[in-house]
């Protein structure tokens, strides 16, 4: 009888103990997905301004400066 109530706490310990660590993963998880969604947009951010920089032959700041090609000041 003891070594069966004592099997039955070991039992209930190791499922208490996998939903904890169940539960400290699917707690990161929505962090993780909003960085992962962060880090495209700065992706596809930096590719539009590539491509607007690419189109523009030259492209006159506020200050008076020329941009020629990738970022060149001329």
């Amino acid at each position: 009888m003891f070594l069966r109530l004592r099997a039955e706490k070991m039992l209930v310990l190791t499922i208490a103990l996998l939903a904890n660590i169940l539960l400290l993963v699917f707690a990161h998880a929505p962090e993780r997905a909003r960085i992962a969604s962060w880090l495209s947009n700065m992706e596809q951010f930096g590719t539009v301004l590539q491509m607007d920089v690419d189109d523009c032959d030259t492209l006159n700041s506020p200050r008076g400066y020329t941009i020629v090609g990738r970022g060149q000041l001329g």
